[in-house]
């Protein structure tokens, strides 16, 4: 039975639930009178809104060209002197791919790398159209058969002999850079001992004696000075795992290995501040064994021997 037919309860008047649903409802805004403006001056209006929202970005910076007399910088900014012989950036790294080279042999190692780009890098576009021209020659098609070819003995050794020549080739023009480096060291009395470890590397210079592993050795850590423009032989050594001395700027990279004394060496080129890192995966730290290594001119680089030498920290520069 429903509500409207029980007996115990009022008759409700026709329409009087319909209004209690609508009553709790709000009434409907009023319209809004059109615009009397005209149509073009209201297009206009809403123009000049739109236009004022358009976020404005500011001009760009001209910048001037990297090249191996001056160096990149907004439009009109002074340029820095060019540099000459193996300092000057182009003579090496032609391409400024690399950091900056400040050692002798930098330039050798950098020419090396990109003749082995060129050099392999013809190979592979070669090698890669080879392969993309086959795929398209001999691809499936209605009623074309595969034929079969047992090969081609000449094309077998065209392909044979020439990798092995290019081989050849950059196997002698690497030896001679890598004899010139690695084969000898030049005669210097300018010695630095680095002894890594988890994760520090510990540098010593010869005291006053002129000796090694005595009481005046003048120990540092995680820092390195040479001077500018003298060999310098770095004895390599290792108290734990396996390390590897790196030095971008220089092109030096040497692994430093327990139980052996490994003797690179390096003549910088241009006085500054360079990075040593570890590029061997040594432990949990290794990404934290890092080092500064500072290159001087030769006058400032013995005050600062004869300032550790007498335990004596050497004073900060004024502020410019």
């Amino acid at each position: 039975m429903s509500l409207a037919q029980d007996p115990r309860r009022p008759p409700v008047p026709h329409g009087a639930a319909r209004n209690r649903r609508t009553a709790a409802c709000p009434a409907a805004p009023p319209q809004r009178s059109p615009d009397p403006r005209p149509a073009a001056a209201c297009l206009a209006d809403a123009c000049e809104l739109r236009a004022s929202r358009v976020l404005t970005w500011p001009a760009p910076v001209a910048y001037k060209p990297a090249t191996a007399a001056g160096w990149r910088g907004p439009a009109g900014a002074q340029a820095r002197p060019a540099r000459s012989g193996i300092e000057a950036r182009g003579d090496g790294d032609f391409m400024h791919w690399l950091p900056e080279g400040v050692s002798t042999y930098s330039p050798r190692i950098d020419q090396m790398f990109y003749v082995i780009l060129v050099v392999t890098g013809i190979a592979f576009v070669v090698t890669e159209a080879l392969l993309f021209y086959f795929a398209w020659r001999y691809r499936h098609r209605d009623g074309v058969r595969a034929r079969y070819t047992h090969g081609n003995s000449r094309l077998e050794m065209v392909w044979t002999v020439v990798p092995a020549v290019m081989l050849v080739f950059l196997g002698l023009a690497s030896k001679t850079v890598w004899g010139e480096i690695k084969g000898s060291i030049p005669p210097t009395d300018q010695e630095v001992v680095v002894m890594a470890s988890q994760f520090d590397w510990e540098v010593r210079y010869k005291g006053a004696d002129g000796q090694f592993d005595t009481a005046d050795d003048v120990v540092i850590h995680n820092e390195m000075h040479l001077p500018l423009g003298v060999p310098t032989k770095i004895r390599l050594r290792s108290k734990d795992v396996i390390h590897s001395f790196f030095v971008p700027a220089f092109r030096l990279k040497q692994d430093a290995v327990p139980g052996l004394t490994i003797d690179v060496w390096v003549q910088p080129t241009k006085t500054g501040d360079y990075e040593i890192a570890c590029a061997e995966l040594c432990g949990f730290g290794h990404g934290t064994m890092r080092g500064m290594l500072t290159v001087m001119e030769p006058q400032p680089f013995q005050e600062w021997m004869k300032q550790q030498e007498a335990g004596v920290a050497p004073a900060e520069a004024p502020p410019a």
